[in-house]
């Protein structure tokens, strides 16, 4: 550094420190514009640019036709509806599909319950409730119906007054209420399919019964009348297809007529008639099967009615039974005085599978996915019948009913709350019942 305060570069010459040394104009220019030098394309780089363009147009070709492919397949399941739903479904709560936690709900002793849609369906005189499956209230609508029935299906839960009171019914999805009717007389029966298609039972003024078929869109599909009493009636599935219970007097005789009706026919495809029994319900089970419970016995039969079983009942013991889609289910007394019983279990063609023995008084009966459920006053109990393992859970008392999710996990059913039922620590015991009793 000189006295200047200047230090001498490496030609020599003094600059000021701390001063950047500045390019002339003709070799700033050179560096700059210099092709060889800077601005060289590469060919590595611009056949990866080339491919990128390439998958680019190619990702938005497949987009589009994927697009339109999905809007032609599938244009007519993509609706307001269906984006609702999945909307809702968006609403995470913090459990697995098909989850349930313990819900508190407004229902009362006088309520009906179902699981709709992955919700608990709630129905008492004055409204209609659904609750998510943490508990917290999704939908709630007012209801005239005194004496409110309740079915739920895959696509809409029917909800209709028994009895004389309003003649009213009402259909329901998880946003509204779709469609309310009032009939002249009271509605005696209601079935709901898994389609949407539903039917009601009634009389007029010139018959004794009235079938009301109406299709998913609400549409008449078919209006039966009978000079007979129609008692109880069914719908399979995809909802092609009724089945009919009524009975007549003749000569003094009770007669049951049973017939099947496929949607657009205007006749009976088949039928099957029984002398000296009263019909109490009808179902078309899985695989087609068709059951009539009746005063004093149960027939099973084909889907073209014929005749594959029948079983009597002992009416010197109490007695009650359930008509599921897999199993149909008996309870008998043991004895005139005690409160032992036993549940028999039936399959469609009418064979006897297995049975079990219960005390206690009987709240509820039914079954889901092959297994047998038992809801007494303090314990539900889970039967298998192909391999006669029982296990039993203890609840609080004073149950109502017992409901089942879509992936078969059972819901208790109180006056004010439902609980779900877990059997997963529960000890399992083998357990057999005398079948001819």
């Amino acid at each position: 550094m000189n006295g200047n305060g200047n230090k001498p570069d490496v030609t020599g010459e003094n600059k000021p420190v701390g001063k950047k040394k500045k390019l002339s104009a003709a070799r700033s220019e050179a560096i700059r514009w210099d092709p060889d030098a800077v601005f060289r394309e590469n060919p590595y780089y611009t056949g990866i640019a080339f491919r990128f363009r390439i998958c680019k147009y190619l990702t938005a070709a497949l987009a589009l036709i994927f697009t339109v492919l999905m809007l032609t397949v599938y244009g007519d399941d993509i609706t307001s509806e269906n984006f609702r739903y999945f909307l809702k479904d968006l609403d995470i709560t913090g459990l697995t599909a098909g989850e349930f936690s313990h819900i508190i709900h407004s229902g009362g002793t006088g309520a009906r319950f179902a699981v709709y849609r992955g919700e608990l369906a709630v129905v008492n005189p004055g409204n209609t409730l659904l609750y998510r499956s943490g508990g917290a209230l999704s939908f709630s609508s007012k209801n005239i119906f005194y004496s409110p029935r309740l079915i739920s299906s895959d696509k809409y839960m029917l909800v209709y007054d028994y009895g004389d009171t309003t003649c009213s019914y009402s259909l329901y999805n998880s946003f509204a209420e779709l469609k309310k009717g009032r009939l002249d007389k009271p509605i005696t029966g209601a079935a709901l399919s898994d389609s949407g298609s539903y039917l009601l039972i009634t009389r007029d003024s010139t018959y004794k019964g009235v079938l009301y078929w109406y299709d998913s869109d609400f549409e008449p599909v078919a209006e039966i009348k009978k000079d007979k009493y129609m008692i109880t009636a069914a719908l399979s599935d995809d909802g092609k297809k009724l089945v009919l219970a009524s009975c007549y007097d003749s000569g003094g005789d009770i007669m049951t007529e049973l017939v099947t009706v496929a949607e657009g026919s205007d006749a009976a495809g088949a039928s099957y008639t029984a002398s000296g029994v009263m019909p109490m319900k009808t179902g078309i089970m899985k695989g087609g099967n068709i059951v009539l419970l009746c005063t004093d016995r149960v027939m099973f039969f084909d889907p073209a009615l014929k005749l594959l079983s029948t079983v009597i009942f002992d009416y010197t013991v109490t007695f009650s039974a359930d008509v599921g889609k897999e199993l149909f289910l008996t309870a008998a007394g043991n004895s005139l005085v005690g409160n032992e019983k036993t549940i028999t279990v039936y399959s469609s063609d009418g064979q006897v599978k297995a049975a079990i023995g219960c005390s206690g008084e009987l709240i509820a009966m039914r079954s889901c996915g092959g297994l047998v459920y038992a809801v007494t006053e303090n314990s539900v109990i889970r039967f298998d019948p192909e391999t006669g393992k029982t296990a039993e859970v203890q609840i609080e008392p004073n149950a109502i009913d017992i409901i089942f999710t879509s992936t078969g996990k059972p819901i208790v059913c109180y006056a004010g709350s439902a609980a779900p039922v877990s059997f997963d620590s529960a000890p399992q015991e083998s357990a057999t019942a005398d079948t001819d009793k």
